[in-house]
C-alpha cells in the first residue's frame, strides 16, 4: 500500500475464487455499503482476475474506513487484503472532471497496436498456434469489457426491485439472526463485527443452547430495519446467508 495515494476505489483481492461473479458483487455490497454510499462495484469472470475485485465509494473518508476496518476480515473462509486502488475509477473521473473518453480510447489505441506487434512478432517467429488463442482471449476480454456496464445497470435494477418486493414484518428494535454457522455460536464479536456500524447498534447476544440464532440489540426500530434491509441474505460464511427477522414483541 505504500506509495499509493488514498481515493475512492479500493483494491480487494485474496477473495473466495468459487464464488460466482453475481453473488460476489452481492456480498461486497452489503458489507462494504456500511461505511458509505457505493458508486461502483468490478468484478469479472476473466481467470486472472478471479479473487479480486474493485469497490469505488462516494468519497476517500468512506474508502479509508471501510479498509481500516475491514482489513483482514474472513469473508467467504478468506482474509480479506485491501488496499487503494491504483489508478482512479472512470466513475470517479467523470465526476470530478478529469475522465476523458478520447484519452482512454487513445490509451486503447495504442494498447490494440502493441497487441498487434507482439502479434506481428511471434507470426514471424512461426508461433500461429499462440497467436490464435490470444486473439480468442482478446476478442473475449473487449466483448465483456462492452457489458460491463450494462451488467451494472442490471444489478442496481434488481437490488432496486429487491427492496421494493421485500415483505416487512412488524418493526421492532431486536433483530432475530438465523442460519448461523457453527462457528458464530457462543461468538458474538462475529455478529458485532457486521452489525456495530450502524447506526443505534447496542450489542449481540447469542442465547443458551446449541440453536444456530442470536439476537441483535438497537435503541429504535428504525435503526433495526436499516440493518436489516442491508444485511438480510448476507453470506456470512460460503454455506451459511443470514436470515434476519424482528424479534417477537
Amino acid at each position: 500500500m505504500a506509495g499509493i495515494p488514498p481515493q475512492q476505489a479500493l483494491y480487494i483481492h485474496n477473495l473466495n475464487d468459487k464464488l460466482q461473479k453475481d453473488e460476489l458483487k452481492r456480498a461486497l455490497y452489503h458489507l462494504f455499503s456500511q461505511y458509505g454510499p457505493i458508486m461502483d462495484i468490478i468484478a469479472t469472470k476473466v481467470q486472472r482476475m478471479r479473487g479480486q475485485a474493485f469497490v469505488t465509494f462516494k468519497d476517500v473518508t468512506a474508502a479509508t474506513t471501510a479498509m481500516r476496518q475491514l482489513q483482514g476480515m474472513v469473508f467467504f473462509e478468506k482474509h480479506m487484503k485491501i488496499q487503494y486502488a491504483k489508478t482512479k475509477s472512470d466513475v470517479v473521473a467523470r465526476l470530478d472532471g478529469t475522465y476523458s473518453a478520447k484519452k482512454k480510447r487513445e490509451r486503447k489505441e495504442k494498447e490494440r497496436e502493441r497487441e498487434k506487434e507482439k502479434e506481428r512478432l511471434k507470426r514471424k517467429a512461426g508461433g500461429v498456434a499462440a497467436i490464435t488463442e490470444k486473439d480468442s482471449k482478446r476478442r473475449k476480454l473487449e466483448e465483456e469489457e462492452r457489458q460491463r456496464e450494462r451488467e451494472r445497470e442490471r444489478e442496481r435494477e434488481k437490488e432496486k426491485e429487491k427492496r421494493k418486493e421485500e415483505e416487512e414484518e412488524v418493526p421492532h428494535k431486536v433483530l432475530f439472526i438465523e442460519n448461523l454457522p457453527p462457528e458464530a455460536m457462543g461468538n458474538p464479536e462475529m455478529l458485532a463485527v457486521l452489525f456495530q456500524n450502524f447506526d443505534g447498534f447496542v450489542e449481540a447476544r447469542i442465547p443458551p443452547g446449541n440453536k444456530p440464532v442470536a439476537f441483535v440489540d438497537f435503541n429504535t426500530p428504525v435503526e433495526a430495519k436499516e440493518a436489516k434491509m442491508a444485511l438480510q441474505g448476507f453470506k456470512i460464511t460460503y454455506e451459511h446467508s443470514l436470515q434476519i427477522s424482528y424479534a417477537k414483541k
